[in-house]
């Protein structure tokens, strides 16, 4: 393990996971001259050989984890990308007198049905939903239309993020299939169905600060369309005007605010309607997962956010981010032999742009994917370039 300068004072900084997402947080301490401490337990632990300390606990254990953070004295907890992980970064920061938010966001900022109510009590315009529960499947499904819901409907498990159990359905065949789906990935044994969002999709990461929040950038969002709405890629900063831009600040702040989110980051998700609305779908109180907050941010603005979420997590005000940048930043996800194609067409096109990938060629023997096995994601590529139409030749098709 390498060496890293430590504070004269030995400060120590804790980490919750280390997984791939986690590991950024855990380098820049390390780099900071923090002594790190990182509680994880599972089979991808990446982050384990950069800790200066590393305890096998899992994440879960949250009273465990706070008992010996007691023992510690840290000057900060974090976690990103696991709703998981901020729950007991949360948890543990609350109980030490450390920077956090309250406990109704941990609560709000992680269940979809809550998300909602709470995004309905302060006037944020939502589609109309429904929450069921595997007693409640059979017979919601008989009698949608009297719930007030009009297809085509999206169906997802209350408590779980990137995109897993989530389908879009057009009827009732479909409807009985994607509740069995996502009744079966909720750990709660709850989901909601709720009206479909046309409209092009896009993130917004923000850092807060003793309840003021600051704009990141915008992340323009790519799926694999339906029924599943898988991440095929993600570009930062998102193409949008500053007209567009001061208008969606405003609504994701609305969100924020909405959900008590007073320090760290968020990563807030939407939807812009044909008619130019804000349509929010959710918002985490983390960094955004699928090398967001790790690496496109960074990459696209300049903005040192590990260091951002370490700096606000002991009470010291993020540092401005910068708003000149030039830079595109995009991560493309591979699940077939022809988006592994555009890969390999980028490395014989534009070799200079590509910044970092991992893959496995595709099986061709694999069966057909049904309602209940989305594809499989073979790897993935990044890519940063100073031009536009240079990124965008790399980006998935878009489709809703």
């Amino acid at each position: 393990m390498d060496s890293a300068p430590k504070k004269t004072n030995q400060e120590k900084c804790v980490i919750v996971g280390a997984g791939e997402f986690q590991l950024p947080l855990i380098v820049k301490a390390r780099e900071l001259g923090y002594e790190t401490h990182v509680f994880a337990w599972g089979e991808v632990m990446v982050g384990r050989s950069h800790a200066d300390h590393f305890y096998p606990i899992a994440i879960t254990q949250k009273d465990l984890i706070l008992s010996m953070c007691r023992d510690l004295q840290p000057a900060c907890v974090v976690s990103a990308a696991s709703d998981v992980a901020a729950r007991t970064a949360n948890y543990v920061s609350r109980a030490l007198g450390l920077p956090a938010n309250p406990e109704l966001t941990d609560l709000t900022s992680t269940n979809k049905y809550l998300m909602r109510e709470a995004f309905r009590q302060h006037g944020i315009t939502i589609p109309n939903f429904v929450l069921i529960d595997t007693d409640e499947a059979e017979e919601f499904v008989q009698n949608v239309e009297s719930a007030g819901l009009r297809y085509p409907l999206i169906v997802k498990p209350t408590d779980r993020s990137s995109s897993i159990g989530v389908s879009k359905v057009t009827g009732t065949e479909e409807l009985v299939a994607a509740v069995q789906v996502a009744l079966a990935a909720s750990v709660e044994g709850q989901v909601i169905v709720e009206e479909f969002i046309s409209g092009a999709e896009y993130s917004c990461e923000c850092i807060s600060h003793a309840g003021k929040h600051h704009l990141v950038a915008f992340t323009q969002k790519f799926t694999t369309g339906e029924p599943y709405y898988l991440e095929t890629g993600h570009l930062v900063p998102a193409n949008l005007n500053s007209v567009e831009q001061d208008y969606l600040v405003s609504c994701v702040f609305e969100c924020l605010d909405a959900l008590q989110i007073k320090t760290g980051a968020s990563h807030t998700e939407f939807k812009i309607a044909p008619s130019g609305e804000f349509r929010v779908i959710e918002t985490a109180a983390r960094m955004a997962g699928d090398y967001i907050g790790s690496d496109l941010l960074e990459l696209a603005t300049g903005h040192d956010y590990s260091k951002a979420v370490i700096d606000v997590a002991q009470g010291l005000p993020p540092e401005t981010v910068p708003t000149n940048a030039q830079t595109y930043a995009l991560a493309r996800f591979i699940y077939s032999k022809d988006e592994l194609g555009d890969l390999k067409r980028l490395k014989q096109e534009n070799p200079n742009i590509l910044v970092s990938e991992s893959w496995s060629s595709p099986n061709d023997s694999q069966p057909k994917k049904s309602i209940a096995s989305p594809p499989r994601r073979l790897g993935y590529f990044i890519a940063s370039s100073q031009n536009l139409e240079e990124a965008l030749q790399y980006t998935p098709k878009h489709k809703d």
